[in-house]
């Protein structure tokens, strides 16, 4: 390992937030900073030797500017802002900007909330009724009593593979340390520094640490000078990429990345990537996910054979089943199953601050922050530079939560 072993700072977790923190530090100071976590596994996932895995391995994520509560629309916009500056700090391309519609009907929740959201922040947005849907999309067959509310601007998708790799890089080309090594315990040294071990058998220590451990957050030793864990439920997630023919992406070559909702049968409720190449297989993929419906919660233990498995088969139906129901013409000529798992927060938002002097948290994506995870890696990196929060959005809103009922202050 050609690297230091002594460090201020550890970010352990080389996913969304951990990259986007390690890209804001190296930025922010000039202090030893290390980024630590495994690449992501070379062929199957059934066959790797690792024992974590990161929700970002995946080429398409839905990005747009609005959401559904006072917060995520700031934090959206101000990574939106910034993909472009990253693209060029890297030359790694990762946004795509496609649009993008959120669909439902006018008295549902997700709907008025996003159409508040629109208003309040003043973003460019069409309302569209059932006939207008099709008309504008003809290949989208929608329920009479739908609408959409379709946003042509700064929104589409993100290859958020690629977006991590772009952070990753810009950080490690101002001296940040990417050790691809899984870490498996942290401790206190005699002198005060925490020590942490690596599958590999390598000892680091630093001087504080960043925990950006995602789903696997409870699967290591990482808390235990703390003696407590974090309130945090992992769901898993099952989707669907299914090929597209030439038909198809001619005639979806205008599709934005879609939000379906359906308040009265919420199986149904589904989101939608257009036609996006993956470099693996080298086609074209439609990709489908399911809502909260589908996302079971899931113990630790299961993490590893959910990431190695396909799926959920009940869930698989039902995606397909709502697919054919919203876009009935036959452009598919095959389809790949695969897994991940979310971690989710009693409040939804981030957790974000400091559980000791030296042990600080960022965790928690909730199923919809791959498109803000820079700004949230910048209000990571801003709590651990700062002994006092410094940021715009109050610290109570990131609340680090414990099982034991007990918040950071």
């Amino acid at each position: 390992m050609a690297t230091k072993k002594d460090y201020d700072i550890a970010i352990i977790g080389a996913g969304c937030f951990g990259s986007a923190c390690a890209y804001h530090l190296t930025k922010l100071c000039n202090k030893r900073i290390c980024l630590i976590g495994p690449n992501e596994p070379q062929g199957p996932r059934s066959e790797s030797k690792n024992t974590v895995f990161a929700s970002h391995y995946d080429t398409g994520r839905l990005t747009f500017p609005s959401g559904i509560n006072p917060t995520s629309p700031i934090l959206n916009q101000r990574s939106i802002n910034r993909y472009r500056q990253i693209e060029s700090e890297s030359d790694i391309p990762f946004y795509n900007p496609v649009g993008f519609m959120v669909v439902g009907t006018p008295d549902c929740a997700f709907i008025t909330a996003h159409q508040k959201s629109i208003h309040r922040f003043n973003i460019k947005a069409e309302i569209l009724n059932s006939e207008q849907i099709t008309e504008k999309f003809p290949y989208l067959t929608v329920p009479k009593n739908f609408i959409g509310i379709y946003q042509p601007e700064n929104a589409g998708y993100i290859d958020i593979r690629r977006c991590v790799k772009a952070q990753i890089q810009v950080a490690t080309s101002r001296s940040c340390d990417h050790i691809a090594e899984t870490v498996e315990s942290i401790v206190e040294n005699s002198d005060g520094k925490l020590k942490i071990h690596t599958d590999a058998g390598h000892d680091i220590t630093a001087a504080k640490v960043i925990l950006a451990t995602g789903a696997f957050s409870l699967c290591k030793d990482l808390m235990t000078k703390l003696d407590r864990k974090l309130q945090i439920k992992i769901r898993r997630e099952t989707t669907i990429k299914l090929q597209v023919n030439s038909q198809g992406l001619q005639e979806m070559r205008n599709m934005p990345s879609i939000i379906y909702i359906d308040k009265d049968e919420p199986r149904n409720n589904c989101y939608i990537l257009p036609p996006i190449k993956y470099d693996d297989d080298d086609v074209y993929y439609l990709k489908i996910g399911h809502g909260i419906y589908y996302s079971k919660i899931i113990n630790s233990d299961e993490l590893v054979p959910w990431f190695h498995g396909t799926g959920d088969p009940e869930a698989k139906a039902s995606l397909l089943s709502i697919l054919k129901k919203l876009m009935p013409n036959d452009y598919f000529t095959s389809m790949k199953y695969d897994s991940c798992a979310i971690t989710c927060t009693p409040h939804g938002y981030p957790m974000i601050g400091k559980a000791s002097n030296d042990i600080h948290i960022l965790i928690g994506g909730n199923g919809g922050c791959a498109k803000s995870c820079n700004e949230i890696g910048h209000i990571g990196a801003l709590n651990a530079l700062n002994d006092e929060w410094q940021y715009d959005i109050p610290s109570s809103t990131f609340k680090i939560c414990y099982a034991n009922k007990e918040s950071a202050v």
